[in-house]
């Protein structure tokens, strides 16, 4: 017989639990559904948990805010025994039990959050379909996700997720949070300082929605990895979104001795717990968007489409690019700005497009015939016709807003953007472009685009761009535009410029100015221009002012002028002194190194090392058996690095002071990597020891390509780049693509960041002479292709 007493589904239905925002209104919930049963009958109904009658009365009579625990038993007697059963009383639960705490200002429950505010794409329109989105499709990487934004809840955490454009990133995103965590606050911040300024005073129980991320990170205002872990530290769910290759030239470091404008956003990116959104849909969640897709038809035409992805054709995505592609005659004005706005965004324009600047580029996306025959409302036109929304969804182009009736600029749609990056990688922005950009960009653009106009051999515009980040930006933007600029007018012989910028006290300008001097065979031009800003510039310019001191030390080295390296050494330029010590043993002096060595800590090390470059290896040993730790350390390194690894272990157990534990672990993980021993690597690995780690991750990489599985082996490499994996093994890999000739892949790294891919890439095709290969690579902006090209065919840039 069935109890009376227990709510059926209908009734448990009817209780409207999200009105209920008060202890009081709660409690009455409750007690309807205890259908009148007594305090001992529920009691009875759930033992031997315990039910106390005083808690029972609390609860019904609102005097206290029950337990999660307390409350769960209570839905037990009362006949809810399911997790779906009771999670909206739960949830209820929560928002009472939390309503007296802080939240941040302007924030929303995360339940009251609407999708398309938060960046989840317009949905395009079919007959019969309502609603502002279709049903989600459950997607395969869902319990990965809930179990990351549980996790992030217990202790605060940051779980990102990477994917392309209209992939459905956005919307797993809103699913999840909405269904894990309906009651917490959501805070969807405009930029990176709004970040800075919660993490100073953080609210509990709040999400922090980052959409895009990459929008965040573009800006200059401080560094953002502080604020997130801040927020992180205090239980403070942070939940983002980003592209692939945005994440990718991110965690790529940049090469030894130039700026690193990303080291920020590596340390952001390391926080994150990355969830992977793949492109299209697997077999498995197109058999549950087909379940789904006999009540909707917006579902029904995206799963039985055939030239896009599910979520993209969804977006609109298709369409787009079609109306870009195959505009009509009469539309040649609007294919022209939603061209020139594209361009503008492949080279780094990622905030808002201005009208001035679609008004001065898109001329040069016409013919002389358009340009001649364009009717006086030109712009309007095309701008109606780049800002006219296709299936309901999005636009070619989407206006900004400035204020109420007032458009601020144009943003392109991502998917096309995404499409253009493929489709226009190997095509040069015109000249005018250019131009158009230097004129009418956003600030926070500049340093982007003037790099990306230097990679793609544009150095006119990449020089304009650099001066005005160098007069208007911030520090650490003025510090690397400095040194592009410096290299740019240093790699065109403009002597001039490079001295108004060394009389202006660069110490990078001065050592470019010197190298030039060198290469034209002017040597005593060289040490003037050093010597006579060595002093002026000392001390102003914090490790910068070394430049310059280094540079005149390897100078009159090279020229051997003994004497003179003599002198500045003795008054205390370092450089000067190692510069002396090269050259003395260059020349086989060894006797005066060990002189100045006997009372020189830094004379004793530059000794070993040089012991070590020339050759003389008993005498190293003979130092380390003395008990010099830096000889040891450089013997260990010589035995271990030429496969002498027992020798190298012995040496560390006589003689090894502190950590030569550390380097014994090392050397020891080198030799099972030598032996292929992958069974005892992985154990260390796990351990913690990364030399093991790397040397697991090479041997894999060598047993996939030699069972021809480069694609594992290429996804083995980013998927350790992902969690900052070390560079041993992706330059590894390079080099074997390279030799193979595998050059689609190292292309596919060189556009994902990966700098030694672009050099090496570059230096083939250069070597090879390959230049129309070459060109290509310029006009996609990889990383030295303008500098290999403009050397090999010595024509002048700009």
């Amino acid at each position: 017989m069935v109890d009376e007493h227990v709510p059926n589904a209908e009734a448990v239905r009817q209780f409207d639990l999200d009105s209920a925002q008060s202890l009081a209104d709660f409690a009455q919930a409750c007690d309807r559904l205890r259908a009148r049963r007594s305090y001992a009958e529920l009691a009875k109904a759930v033992r031997p948990r315990p039910l106390p009658q005083a808690t029972l009365s609390d609860l019904i009579n609102a005097k206290t805010t029950p337990t999660r625990d307390t409350l769960i038993t209570f839905l037990t007697a009362c006949g809810l025994s399911t997790e779906a059963a009771q999670r909206p009383w739960i949830t209820a639960w929560e928002r009472v039990s939390t309503a007296h705490q802080p939240h941040p200002t302007g924030a929303v429950r995360v339940r009251q959050a609407r999708p398309r505010l938060l960046g989840v794409h317009a949905t395009i329109k079919a007959p019969g379909s309502t609603g502002e989105m279709p049903p989600y499709v459950p997607r395969d990487l869902d319990a990965e996700l809930h179990a990351a934004i549980q996790a992030a809840a217990a202790d605060g955490g940051f779980v990102l997720l990477l994917g392309g454009s209209s992939v459905g990133k956005t919307r797993a995103l809103y699913e999840a949070i909405h269904a894990e965590l309906p009651e917490w606050w959501l805070l969807h911040p405009a930029d990176s300082p709004a970040i800075t300024v919660h993490a100073e005073t953080p609210t509990p129980r709040t999400v922090v929605w980052l959409d895009e991320l990459q929008r965040y990170l573009n800006h200059a205002q401080g560094p953002l990895a502080a604020s997130v872990q801040r927020l992180i530290a205090v239980g403070t769910v942070v939940v983002a979104t980003l592209w692939p290759d945005e994440y990718a030239v991110r965690t790529i470091r940049s090469e030894a001795g130039a700026p690193d404008p990303y080291a920020d956003d590596r340390h952001l990116l390391r926080l994150a717990q990355v969830v992977l959104v793949p492109e299209t849909f697997s077999s498995a969640e197109r058999q549950r968007g087909e379940t789904l897709a006999v009540n909707d038809e917006r579902l029904r035409i995206a799963l039985f489409a055939r030239d896009a992805g599910v979520t993209q054709v969804l977006a609109g995505g298709p369409e787009l690019v079609q109306r870009w592609e195959l505009a009509p005659g009469q539309h040649c004005y609007g294919r022209a700005v939603i061209t020139a706005a594209l361009d503008a965004g492949r080279v780094g324009a990622h905030h808002i497009i201005t009208a001035d600047f679609l008004r001065a580029a898109a001329p040069a996306y016409l013919t002389p015939k358009q340009r001649a025959t364009a009717p006086p409302d030109w712009l309007r036109r095309a701008l109606a016709y780049a800002t006219t929304t296709v299936h309901g969804a999005t636009a070619c182009l989407n206006p900004i807003p400035a204020a109420m009736g007032e458009v601020a600029g144009y943003a392109t749609a991502d998917y096309l953007h995404q499409h253009a990056l493929r489709s226009r990688r190997c095509v040069h922005l015109p000249p005018h472009t250019w131009d158009a950009l230097v004129a009418h960009h956003h600030p926070h653009d500049r340093m982007r685009l003037a790099l990306n106009a230097e990679r793609r051999g544009a150095d006119a515009a990449a020089i304009a761009l650099y001066r005005q980040v160098i007069e208007h930006g911030d520090e650490d933007e003025q510090d690397n535009a400095m040194y592009q600029l410096v290299r740019v007018l240093g790699r065109q012989g403009r002597i001039e410029e490079l001295r108004e910028l060394a009389d202006g006290g660069s110490p990078l300008a001065i050592d470019q100015l010197a190298d030039l001097f060198v290469q034209q065979g002017r040597a005593e031009d060289a040490i003037a221009i050093l010597s006579e800003h060595l002093d002026s510039c000392y001390g102003v310019y914090g490790p910068a002012d070394l430049v310059v001191e280094s540079r005149l030390g390897r100078l009159l080295a090279d020229l051997g002028r003994v004497d003179e390296l003599r002198a500045q050494a003795s008054v205390g330029y370092t450089f000067a002194a190692t510069s002396l010590y090269d050259l003395l043993a260059a020349r086989g002096n060894f006797e005066e190194l060990r002189q100045r060595a006997s009372d020189d800590n830094e004379a004793a090390i530059w000794l070993n090392s040089l012991l070590l470059r020339y050759g003389h290896i008993d005498e190293l040993r003979a130092r380390a058996n003395a008990g010099d730790q830096f000889a040891l350390g450089q013997l260990v390194e010589h035995l271990a690095g030429n496969g002498s690894f027992d020798e190298a272990l012995a040496a560390l157990r006589r003689h090894g002071g502190p950590g030569a534990t550390v380097i014994s672990e090392n050397v020891e993980a080198m030799k099972l990597a030598a032996e292929g021993n992958m069974e005892e690597l992985e154990r260390r690995a796990a351990a913690g020891n990364e030399v093991a780690a790397t040397g697991a991750a090479m041997l894999t990489v060598d047993r996939m390509i030699g069972t021809g599985d480069l694609a594992a082996a290429v996804r083995l490499v980013r998927e350790r780049a992902r969690h900052g994996g070390d560079e041993l093994v992706s330059e590894h890999l390079v080099g074997v693509l390279i030799e193979r000739d595998h050059l689609d892949q190292v292309r596919s790294l060189a556009d994902g960041g990966h700098r030694y891919a672009a050099d090496r890439l570059t230096n083939l095709l250069a070597s090879q002479a390959r230049i129309a290969e070459l060109q290509d690579e310029v006009a996609a902006g990889t990383p030295y292709a303008a500098e290999r090209l403009s050397a090999l065919t010595e024509r002048p840039r700009g």
